[in-house]
């Protein structure tokens, strides 16, 4: 995180590249929780939930609608864009993620991903 939105390189650099180069949807891979979340205050497209809970079903995950969350990059996306974007929360367990639950991680990220090009 830095101290306002885009102010860090990496962040500024992305939503650039979104501007530059418009996606219909967006993935952000984090760890861990084994959700997808899919809602940002009411900005993303009515079909988001649907998609959403097909990705879960892909990965064995669960579809979730945060009530509290900001700041983060499918929440920029979704009020810049008004298209899906989606965080997963990749694996379950401790922090960081042990390397003996790479290949499931694998495994599980292929999935979700294959789901969301056949869209």
């Amino acid at each position: 995180g830095g101290p306002s939105p885009l102010s860090e390189p990496e962040a500024a650099a992305l939503a650039s590249l979104c501007e530059e180069e418009p996606a219909d949807i967006a993935v952000s891979l984090h760890s861990q929780g084994q959700e997808i979340y899919w809602n940002y205050r009411g900005y993303e497209p009515p079909e988001s939930r649907e998609i959403a809970e097909r990705l879960a079903l892909a990965g064995g995950y669960r579809a979730v609608a945060l009530t509290e969350s900001d700041a983060g990059f499918k929440d920029w996306f979704i009020m810049k864009f008004k298209k899906p974007g989606f965080t997963v929360e990749l694996g379950l367990g401790r922090n960081p993620l042990p390397l003996e639950d790479f290949e499931d991680l694998t495994l599980e990220t292929g999935q979700i991903l294959a789901a969301i090009l056949s869209q």
